[in-house]
């Protein structure tokens, strides 16, 4: 597991790449709370009853919505007067591509918490079969590093 923070002074482009630019949009979502007057959950699962019939856009094995599709209702919730208390999202890497990360990979997760305007992010990731070694988390530490690098956002560490 990967701890890191986006430092105060950064939490304002970090909201803007997360709430109004494309950054993310090809993480699936599993997750999302936004507390303010009240909690609003998002459970990310798609519900392939509400698509269109045969939508060639959507690969059958998909389970989890994009955040293409949820960011305009998050960000509908959240703008306006003041600030959440909190938000919550758990993000993970689409099917494809954690197969193409490590074939032992069977999901790469990075949960971000804003909360008291500071945003903690943790990386997780689970393995088909037990392994004894972490090169799985690893090569998924190294991937949302030069994500976050690749995008502008500067990220601080946060040492176990």
């Amino acid at each position: 597991m990967f701890v890191f923070k986006i430092l105060e002074k950064d939490v304002k482009l970090f909201m803007q790449k997360l709430l109004r630019e494309e950054t993310f949009f090809d993480f699936e979502v599993r997750g999302v709370e936004v507390s303010m007057l009240t909690k609003f959950e998002i459970n990310g699962a798609l519900d392939r009853d509400f698509l269109p019939n045969a939508d060639p856009s959507v690969p059958a094995e998909r389970r989890y919505c994009l955040w293409r599709e949820l960011q305009p209702y998050v960000f509908f919730i959240i703008k306006g007067g003041k600030r959440p208390k909190s938000l919550k999202i758990i993000f993970s890497l689409p099917q494809e591509k954690t197969a193409e990360l490590h074939s032992n990979a069977s999901a790469y997760f990075l949960n971000i918490s804003f909360e008291n305007n500071e945003v903690l992010c943790t990386t997780a990731s689970s393995e088909k079969n037990f392994a004894m070694d972490k090169t799985v988390d690893y090569i998924w530490e190294d991937y949302i590093k030069e994500f976050f690098g690749k995008n502008g956002v500067p990220i601080t560490i946060i040492e176990p």
